[in-house]
């Protein structure tokens, strides 16, 4: 609203064109969200894991290896340039 405004009191449009430049983005902008988006669809609800449903992944731990030149302190192998 504002850049239309100060479009047409600086004289660059005439307020006609604003106005349905507006009235054509508010169309558009509502066609889109009420066709193409699923914005407002209606969900439902999902309902939270208990703790015995829950999958559990082994995690992947690093190795620590300090005091080895060739490896960094993570355990990963490393050129010494």
């Amino acid at each position: 609203l504002y850049v239309g405004y100060t479009h047409v009191s600086d004289h660059k449009h005439y307020w006609s064109d604003v106005l349905a430049g507006l009235l054509h983005g508010a169309l558009v902008a509502g066609l889109t969200v009420h066709y193409i988006s699923d914005f407002f669809k209606a969900r439902s609800p999902q309902h939270c894991l208990k703790e015995e449903e829950l999958e559990w992944k082994p995690s992947l731990s690093l190795t620590v290896a300090l005091g080895e030149a060739d490896h960094s302190q993570y355990g990963y192998p490393h050129s010494s340039s």
